[in-house]
């Protein structure tokens, strides 16, 4: 019986993944340096530090905007996770 319901739960979390990844939205650097008001150089920094992720696919750069959605226990705007408050 336990058996049954854990692989219920798992199935149930996968869908939920499957769906939060299909509505992922993505951003090239350039895109991302202009919803930022900044430079592409600052950009390109940034991903070098690690202060934004980035997922790389051979030459192709995309920023996943999900990396600066709000969390349950936090309260900070995506500029304020990249500027670091500044």
């Amino acid at each position: 019986m336990y058996l049954e319901e854990r692989v219920e739960q798992l199935e149930q979390q996968i869908e939920e993944l499957k769906a939060q990844r299909q509505s992922e939205n993505y951003l090239t650097p350039a895109q991302f340096a202009e919803k930022m008001n900044c430079s592409r150089a600052l950009v390109s920094k940034m991903t070098q530090n690690g202060d934004v992720k980035v997922i790389r696919l051979g030459k192709l750069v995309r920023i996943p905007m999900s990396q600066f959605e709000k969390e349950e226990n936090k309260e900070k705007a995506w500029k304020d996770v990249v500027f670091k408050g500044a």
